[in-house]
C-alpha cells in the first residue's frame, strides 16, 4: 500500500530515488520510522515529544499544523488537543489522505508557509 496519494512522474521518482542508490544509503529511511513516537513507543522518544509538547503550550511564537484526515501520526484527537492548548496556531486541513504531506501537497504547504512567514 502506498502512503502517497500524488502521482509522481517517472523523472520525479527517479530523482527521489537517486538519494538512496544502495541498501546502506537507505538505512536511515528504514530506521527513522522505528524512532517516531507512536502510541507511547519508543518510550525515550515519547518522553522527548512530551517535553516538547509541554514547552509548546507555553511558547507564544506563531505555529503551523498541517494534517490530513485519517492521518497516520496526527489523529483527530491530537489536532483537537493542539487547537485547545497551543496559542498562535494555524491549523491547515489538507483533506483526505494518509501520510507524506509534502509529496502530496507541496504547493499548498509552500503557499501556507509563505503566508505564515510574512506574519512573523
Amino acid at each position: 500500500m502506498s502512503l502517497v496519494t500524488a502521482k509522481l512522474s517517472p523523472e520525479a521518482l527517479t530523482y527521489y530515488r537517486s538519494a538512496y542508490p544502495t541498501i546502506a544509503s537507505r538505512r536511515a529511511v528504514l530506521q527513522w520510522p522505528r524512532e517516531v513516537s507512536l502510541d507511547g513507543k519508543p518510550a525515550d522518544n515519547t518522553a522527548v515529544v512530551n517535553a516538547y509538547r509541554q514547552w509548546l503550550t507555553q511558547a507564544e511564537m506563531p505555529k503551523h499544523l498541517f494534517y490530513r484526515n485519517d492521518g497516520v501520526a496526527i489523529k483527530d484527537a491530537e489536532v483537537e488537543w493542539c487547537r485547545e492548548n497551543l496559542s498562535n496556531l494555524d491549523v491547515i486541513d489538507l483533506g483526505d489522505g494518509i501520510h507524506f504531506l509534502q509529496e502530496t501537497d507541496p504547493h499548498t504547504i509552500g503557499t501556507e508557509l509563505s503566508k505564515w512567514y510574512t506574519r512573523l
